[in-house]
């Protein structure tokens, strides 16, 4: 007798409840990109950090669960879009929306604002560097740093050894992360790798020199496999990505996705679309009580 994959389950429960769905779509479209920067030497190293309130980012994701047979047991098409509402000191603030499409079904959540800090949460512990490295990566020649990073928290210790460029992004260019637990059990280990630098793509109609990253994660028996494409001239960094789950035992996916941009706006300038001349598509010019205090850093 063949076993029911959990997969499609988890996912059919998740898309029948409107606040799960919210949970789910800021997963794949916030917290995936923090994940991938767990710390940064400066506001203006992180993805959204650097651009003023305003800014915003539009992408869409298109995600499949398949059975033990292959067979895609669900589809769902998540539309995400982030805007920075406020900054200040050494966190930032979003305003997301999000639509949700899943056969015939279309859920529109309510508008969330998530505080995001750019260190993260924790105690964290910066080495000098240990050593100088020259990286080639197509064909050039990056300086880098190789650092140790520790991140503490009530709950977790997670070390990091990263390749560090203080002057080109996106910053990391190797990053080993193992995290541990309370009891010092070996709960993930991330690996990743900038494979191409400065190549050239089109994002929304202009020519980006972006990086292309390769993301290991495992965790819970599976490997999540991750291919992302980075712009340090749109909000957030990440302009399309491919995600693959891969159970350890039976090496099998049971999860895949694919990111694109659909549109982004550095600070109040309506955009590529036009939709709006004073912020993101369909939303005003943001206001916020700390723009003197936020943009006077």
């Amino acid at each position: 007798m063949t076993k029911n994959s959990p997969e499609p389950s988890l996912m059919k429960q998740t898309l029948n409840n409107p606040i799960a769905i919210l949970a789910y779509a800021l997963s794949i479209c916030v917290v995936s990109s923090a994940v991938a920067q767990e710390w940064v030497m400066s506001r203006d190293h992180h993805s959204w950090g650097r651009f003023s309130k305003g800014s915003w980012k539009q992408v869409r994701v298109l995600t499949d669960v398949l059975n033990e047979d292959n067979e895609v047991t669900s589809t769902s098409k998540v539309e995400t879009t982030s805007q920075i509402i406020d900054r200040l000191g050494d966190t930032f603030a979003l305003e997301i929306d999000v639509k949700t499409i899943v056969g015939e079904r279309a859920f529109e959540s309510p508008t969330q604002k998530v505080k995001r800090e750019y260190q993260g949460k924790g105690k964290i512990t910066i080495s000098a560097p240990i050593e100088r490295a020259t990286l080639e990566i197509s064909g050039t020649m990056i300086q880098v740093e190789i650092r140790e990073v520790t991140l503490v928290t009530k709950n977790e210790r997670r070390i990091s050894q990263i390749h560090y460029s203080p002057d080109l992004a996106p910053f990391i260019f190797k990053r080993s992360t193992k995290a541990y637990d309370a009891e010092n059990n070996l709960r993930y280990e991330t690996n990743m790798v900038v494979e191409e630098f400065g190549i050239a793509h089109k994002v929304v109609g202009e020519t980006h020199r972006v990086a292309r990253i390769k993301t290991v994660h495992k965790q819970n028996g599976t490997h999540r496999v991750t291919e992302e494409l980075f712009s340090e001239k749109v909000p957030g960094g990440v302009i399309a990505h491919t995600s693959t789950d891969i159970d350890q035992k039976t090496n099998r996916v049971t999860k895949r996705s694919k990111l694109e941009i659909i549109d982004f706006a550095v600070g109040n300038n309506g955009g590529k679309r036009k939709e709006n001349k004073e912020g993101k598509p369909g939303k005003p010019k943001v206001k916020s009580e700390s723009d003197n205090e936020s943009d006077s850093e």
